[in-house]
Order: C-alpha cells, then structure tokens, then sequence
C-alpha cells in the first residue's frame, strides 16, 4: 500500500497584491514489504519557475538516494528516489515555496488543452 498527502498553507508575506505565496508539503509512504520486492521508485512531481511562479526553499527528505529529474516532452520536474531492496517502510517529503503571480488578458485560444490528455 502507498499514500501521498499534500498539505499547503498560505505563508505571510509582505507581497504585491496580485500575488500570493504558499508553501507546499507532499508525503509519499510506501508499507514496509511483506517479502523481497526487488527495486522501489517513487516518484514526486515538483513545480518548475515560470514567469508566472517562482519556486524556493526546495527540500527533499528521504531515507534512500534521490535525485531531481526532468522529462523530455513536457520539462516536467520530479524528485526520483530509488532504493534497490528496502526492507522497512518508505517515507518521503519534499516541500517548497512557490510565489504566484496574478496573470491578466489570459488568451484561453492558445491552450490546447488535447497536447496534454492522454498517453505519452
């Protein structure tokens, strides 16, 4: 069995008003394994900055290695945590802080929304 939690909570901070700033905590638990599984991968989606957003104070806690990764297509990025044979359960957290930023005269005929739905 594995559960993600996400938690987030709206931070104080003297930004301007067409902005707001929050602070994000993911939570992936994987059970501890009944007998020898083999390889385990978590992976954890992480926002990426953009002219629209800024991320910050990015933390990554996990009792295995892990790494920050991209994918190819989209730019899409993730924390990547491996371990080659646990024997104890898996918890992994990664927090960060993301200032977001209001965007006006939106031009909704630009998105396709069909580029992102379905099968890679």
């Amino acid at each position: 069995m594995s559960a993600l939690a996400l938690t987030a909570s709206i931070l104080l901070a003297q930004a301007a008003p067409d902005s707001l700033k929050t602070r994000f905590t993911f939570t992936a638990r994987v059970e501890s394994p009944t007998a020898a599984i083999g390889p385990l991968e978590i992976w954890v989606p992480i926002p990426s900055d953009t002219s629209l957003q800024k991320i910050s104070q990015l933390k990554v806690k996990s009792p295995h290695d892990h790494r920050i990764s991209s994918d190819l297509k989209h730019g899409n990025r993730m924390v990547y945590v491996s371990a080659s044979s646990p024997t104890k359960a898996t918890q992994v957290t990664v927090s960060f802080d993301v200032e977001r930023h209001a965007r006006r005269n939106l031009d909704q005929n630009r998105i396709k929304p069909e580029s992102y739905l379905g099968s890679d």
